[in-house]
């Protein structure tokens, strides 16, 4: 039942990957059915199916806007610098969500990458305090710009 599906789904992507893929896609999607139905019997052929459907219900489109030029003005107009702030900030969000997944999936870099943000934002914000308060501010005095110190320095006497 499933294999059928993904028959009728591969008719859905553009002529040229069909051409060039389809029977491969398909032998493939077959073997790794069948090879599912061996080992763990109809669940798992069936677990199989569904993510073989799954994914290519999801490179459909792709594909079909691929075909269709849909990224090539993406690629062109941002190698112009002529985004708008509506696409550069969908290309923004993307880019979060796919870091974000990313440190989902190890925790322990997480903590660790997290640590050492937190270590030099601490760090660079103390040393920037005593910088502006030692440097940049100017002395609690009247008129401290004009606070001179003359020294004499003279040995043996």
């Amino acid at each position: 039942m499933t294999l059928r599906l993904y028959a009728l789904l591969l008719r859905a992507l553009p002529v040229e990957i069909r051409e060039s893929a389809g029977a491969w896609m398909w032998e493939d999607a077959r073997r790794l059915v069948e090879s599912a139905r061996r080992e763990r019997g109809r669940a798992g052929a069936l677990l199989v199916g569904l993510r073989l459907l799954g994914d290519l219900a999801v490179a459909i489109p792709r594909e079909r806007r691929a075909a269709r030029g849909g990224y090539e003005w993406q690629r062109t107009r941002s190698l112009r610098g002529t985004l708008g702030w509506g696409e550069r900030a969908m290309m923004w969000i993307r880019d979060l969500r796919v870091a974000f997944r990313a440190l989902v999936r190890r925790p322990g870099f997480m903590a660790i990458a997290t640590l050492t943000l937190g270590l030099g934002i601490g760090a660079t914000v103390a040393i920037f305090s005593v910088v502006n308060g030692v440097v940049i501010q100017p002395l609690p005095f009247p008129d401290s710009d004009r606070i001179v110190e003359i020294r004499h320095h003279a040995p043996g006497i």
